[in-house]
């Protein structure tokens, strides 16, 4: 009763300084205008004076409701009397771990003493929010003591044990430096263009453990712009968490490819046609500039160097192009279509031509050049100019 007075007296007077102390500078207004009567004058004092008590009044309902905070407004007061008079015994750890967002007293404590609702109300108490995961927060006994006092539980039914402080940390998961390795190497495994029995996979460096807070969880591989499937090479892991994105990690990898290659046993100049003693398999290690290297020889001999190749060196599917079909000074046939007619005549090529290539032709008998599509073996088209 005397603190619900209290609380009411003082907002009562919170609004009876505030209409004080607009009768001051009215006073003050009236003495500037030369006005001496004694109403202004007395209003002022009374202003003052009301101004004081309520100042007075409102220390002693603070006072009042600090010692007992269950009156205060938003605070529902706990009931911790035992009922046979044992006080409750708050046992308070060195060192917690909380799962939610809030650090609650049930977490940081042990309560003994209290009968089964009134402890598990206690326990519910909340101290504070919860630190982020990888750091600790330190809460104080006086903290405790606070909190408690704040949701309305009388202390002087409670006694206190244990540490002095609580070091509190969030629970997490620990997602291992090796998990994300397997992770990134079962990625690659499963995308590269290599048998696996021709690749062996190691970690250049090996991520860092990450601790991660506790829910459903699970790591997703992720190629990168700068990812190749040989040498050194970088695999981005996602951490999802709960279904949302949470952490992403670098793995670096270093892949080893042996493989049975083509090579030339003696250096091709650009523009020979590859011949079968020129080539030959081996067995390889591969670097990281040779990407697509041709592994049957069947599929270089007859085709054309298209840059030298020296001897020994490994033959990538670039190096080797397409023979011409036409070849500069060979006599060829230039046909000449209009609609559903169609003539031939003898003409020369100017330069060497493959399927499709438009090169430059000399009709045999007008001695006019133009350009020819190759369409076969020493024969070329020319489409009729539109009109």
């Amino acid at each position: 009763m005397l603190v619900t007075a209290a609380w009411t007296l003082l907002l009562t007077l919170i609004s009876l300084i505030s209409i004080s102390r607009g009768m001051i500078p009215r006073a003050r207004r009236c003495r500037r205008c030369h006005t001496t009567g004694s109403g202004a004058r007395m209003a002022a004092r009374i202003a003052r004076a009301c101004i004081m008590a309520a100042t007075v009044a409102a220390a002693a309902a603070t006072a009042a409701m600090v010692a007992s905070p269950g009156a205060l407004p938003g605070f529902a007061p706990v009931a911790v009397a035992a009922g046979d008079g044992t006080p409750i015994v708050i046992t308070v750890k060195e060192e917690a771990q909380v799962a939610g967002p809030k650090i609650l007293l049930g977490d940081i404590a042990t309560i003994t003493g209290a009968p089964g609702p009134v402890e598990d109300e206690i326990k519910r108490i909340e101290i504070g929010p919860a630190p982020i995961v990888g750091y600790k927060r330190t809460v104080s006994l006086a903290s405790v003591k606070i909190h408690m006092r704040q949701a309305g539980v009388d202390l002087s039914q409670v006694t206190f044990e244990g540490a002095g402080s609580v070091a509190v940390a969030a629970r997490a998961r620990t997602i291992t430096g090796e998990e994300f390795v397997k992770v990134a190497t079962e990625y690659i495994l499963s995308t590269m263009p290599w048998k696996r029995d021709e690749v062996s996979i190691g970690c250049e460096r090996m991520p860092d453990n990450l601790l991660a807070p506790l829910g459903e969880a699970r790591l997703e591989a992720e190629r990168l712009p700068i990812t190749q499937y040989l040498g050194t090479t970088t695999i981005r892991v996602n951490v999802i968490l709960d279904g949302k994105p949470y952490k992403s990690v670098p793995v670096v990898l270093r892949l080893n490819v042996v493989k049975e290659v083509v090579v030339a046993t003696r250096t091709i100049i650009k523009g020979q046609v590859v011949t079968s003693d020129a080539v030959a398999p081996e067995l390889r290690q591969l670097s990281a500039l040779e990407m697509n290297p041709v592994t049957d020889p069947a599929a270089v001999v007859g085709k054309v160097a298209a840059r030298t190749i020296r001897e020994g060196a490994l033959i990538s599917a670039d190096a080797i192009e397409e023979p011409p079909l036409i070849k500069r000074g060979d006599i060829i046939q230039i046909v000449v279509r209009l609609g559903g007619v169609s003539v031939t005549t003898a003409g020369e090529a100017l330069e060497d031509g493959k399927l499709k290539d438009l090169i430059r032709v000399k009709n045999l008998e007008s001695g006019r050049q133009v350009e020819a599509v190759v369409v076969d073996a020493k024969i070329v088209e020319v489409s009729p100019p539109i009109r």
